[in-house]
């Protein structure tokens, strides 16, 4: 059962099921914001937007990103060709699940995280992790997808076409939970071919926006499928 989803995508702040007016954004402690780079400062923000609705805070997650917090990458390896000290911070901080990590300490979480990336399926990839993991739980799992356009001197090297990006969802196991009107499945089998699809995250972004009944992301060896209950 999926529950339910925040975003920000560039400048847009979104919610579903919730409407965007209700959603604030919270300030972070000064530690929290010292450390932290306007990518993780985004991410700890949808992180604590995406558990309001919860009466357990404390819940397993999965974090997806295609190219991580690469802006501390940059400052360790201009600070190596300098021959430099490297930062502490940016040196801690600089692994893939640093920001995940960062935020289980300021929230006293319990609980099993896992990052991953897959290049280009980095988003597919973390939605199958979770959906496996809330499936084999059978309790609530949150998702969470963030990145950015890679910094100089590697913006001329890939496509930066996307804006700055961050979605977190609740996946649940019962149906009468606090969320309603969307039901996600995995179907295993021969891959949906979707024409003119955008970055994965704007699509399933604008999904959730409109009124369409069903939608399909197409993973490796199957497809998930998004449906509308009762709407």
């Amino acid at each position: 059962m999926f529950v339910s989803c925040c975003w920000k995508i560039g400048e847009e702040l979104g919610a579903w099921p919730f409407r965007e007016s209700e959603e604030k954004e919270d300030n972070l402690s000064m530690m929290a914001g010292r450390r932290l780079t306007p990518l993780g400062r985004m991410a700890f923000k949808t992180l604590k937007r995406s558990t309001k609705i919860l009466d357990q805070k404390d819940i397993s997650w999965v974090i997806s990103s295609q190219h991580g917090d690469a802006s501390r990458m940059v400052n360790l390896l201009l600070s190596l060709s300098k021959g430099d000290f490297l930062s502490p911070t940016d040196f801690s901080m600089s692994v893939h699940n640093a920001i995940i990590g960062a935020y289980s300490i300021l929230t006293n979480s319990k609980k099993m995280s896992t990052a991953l990336s897959a290049n280009e399926m980095s988003f597919e990839a973390g939605l199958i992790e979770a959906f496996a993991l809330q499936r084999e739980k059978k309790e609530r799992v949150g998702y969470m997808y963030y990145d950015a356009p890679l910094p100089s001197p590697y913006e001329e090297k890939v496509e930066n076409t996307f804006p700055e990006t961050c979605l977190a969802l609740l996946l649940s196991e019962e149906e009468n939970d606090i969320g309603w009107g969307l039901k996600l499945n995995y179907l295993a089998g021969q891959e949906p071919v979707i024409e003119n699809r955008v970055n994965a995250v704007m699509s399933f972004v604008g999904f959730l926006k409109s009124d369409k009944k069903r939608y399909e992301i197409p993973v490796p060896g199957g497809h998930f499928l998004w449906e509308r209950n009762g709407q």
